[in-house]
């Protein structure tokens, strides 16, 4: 697995996505090709960037997706804070959905992904008509991918973020 720089991010994306892929390309790549988790400090990103980051734990067997850490953003995007639970049992038929198979493909290949356009997601509490976000592999034990890093911006019916 190798880990890929920012040069998969076009040159629309939202500044706060850039600036966390840029972090991200920046960190060491662990023994799989891929930053370890420990070398991660939210602290050493703005400020302005924290609402938007988040991350989400990444099971094999079986293949399955938890909210690690929840940034405010999101949290709002949300209606609440899904900190701990499977996206299958936030989001009804999730296995099927787009953002599943993205969270798959950057937990197998190490590469890093972007998106922008529909959420593809339901939120319940907001009409989201928009997304923009980014998923980045990370590794805990430095044998596999096990953690994704994430980065969004969501935004409603206007077109301004929620």
């Amino acid at each position: 697995m190798a880990k890929s720089d920012s040069g998969f991010l076009p040159a629309e994306c939202d500044s706060r996505i850039r600036a966390v892929v840029e972090y991200w390309s920046g960190l060491p790549a662990g023994p799989i090709g891929v930053p370890m988790r420990r070398d991660f400090d939210p602290l050493d990103l703005p400020v302005r960037l924290l609402p938007h980051v988040w991350m989400v734990d990444a099971e094999r067997e079986p293949a399955r997706f938890r909210f690690r850490l929840c940034g405010s953003h999101l949290v709002e995007a949300l209606g609440f804070n899904p900190t701990g639970r499977y996206y299958d049992e936030v989001f009804p038929d999730f296995a099927s959905t787009a953002t599943f198979a993205a969270l798959t493909r950057v937990r197998e290949t190490g590469q890093g992904s972007w998106r922008s356009g529909d959420p593809n997601l339901t939120f319940p509490n907001h009409d989201i008509r928009a997304l923009e976000r980014t998923f980045l592999p990370l590794t805990s034990d430095g044998r596999r991918i096990d953690i994704v890093l994430a980065a969004s911006i969501y935004r409603g019916r206007s077109g301004r973020p929620v």
